[in-house]
């Protein structure tokens, strides 16, 4: 999309240099950009017999892909794994295989961006369960913020902070969390993070109240907010993208596609 405009255009599929092909179709991959590349991280594809351990880089200028020869201890895990992006680290958590919820991890691996190299942390402390669908953002002080995921069957809205620097996670227990879920998106800045959306098996969460936490008060906050006029609230829904536009706190803008497929 052109932020001037707001126009979306489609980019042409372009052959890869060597004739590599481009990425197969899948789902439960998970995408982190800057400002020059995208780069989409695992997935699977049909019945989850097939498992995408890999790593795809989108190059925006030259609208080309590339498959990164990535060597080390690729994760294995790598069905709605949490996934960011600092520097030249791609940083992941947890993620599911087949079948799909008796094959969970809680590990973090790092890719490092300029090696291509994979790595795993021997971290310590309130070590999460293993589970997929969790949200990740990090915070000024360069820690990892994770919240909620499932185990498949049992939901949760847990709060972990992992020290990178130290790899010794801690668990905070904070009052007026949102109610348990995955595959909700976040966004964040070195202040906050607002999660939004996600579900249970019963329940896709509305947009009327945003909750945000924040990381130095170590409190959780709820904004009730206003519809829009002519369309009302977004439809409640998961497996969703969104991303922070402009610099306020209170500027989200949100790109959904709606899914009753609960995989």
């Amino acid at each position: 999309m052109d932020e001037k405009t707001n126009v979306f255009n489609r980019v042409h599929h372009v052959a890869l240099r060597g004739g590599c092909k481009l990425p197969h179709a899948r789902s439960g991959h998970r995408s982190v950009a800057n400002q020059s590349a995208v780069f989409v991280f695992g997935g699977y594809h049909g019945d989850g017999q097939k498992l995408f351990r890999e790593v795809w880089q989108f190059d925006v200028y030259r609208e080309e892909w590339d498959l990164l020869k990535c060597t080390g201890d690729v994760p294995t895990s790598v069905a709605s794994s949490s996934v960011l992006l600092s520097g030249d680290l791609l940083i992941t958590f947890g993620g599911s295989g087949v079948p799909f919820g008796y094959t969970n991890s809680n590990d973090i691996h790092i890719l490092s961006m300029k090696r291509n190299h994979w790595s795993s942390l021997q971290c310590t402390g309130d070590i999460p369960e293993p589970k997929y669908g969790t949200s990740a953002a990090l915070t000024g002080c360069g820690q990892i913020v994770l919240f909620g995921g499932t185990s498949g069957s049992l939901f949760n809205s847990d709060v972990h902070l992992l020290d990178l620097r130290t790899q010794l996670y801690r668990q905070i227990r904070a009052k007026g969390a949102p109610q348990p879920r995955y595959r909700h998106e976040v966004v964040w800045d070195e202040e906050c993070f607002y999660t939004i959306g996600g579900c249970t098996l019963q329940e896709d969460f509305s947009f009327d109240i945003i909750h945000s936490f924040d990381y130095e008060m170590m409190t959780w906050q709820s904004h009730h907010c206003s519809p829009c006029a002519s369309d009302g609230f977004p439809a409640p829904r998961r497996f969703h993208s969104c991303a922070k536009y402009g610099t306020g706190h209170s500027i989200v803008t949100v790109h959904l596609l709606k899914t009753n497929s609960l995989k």
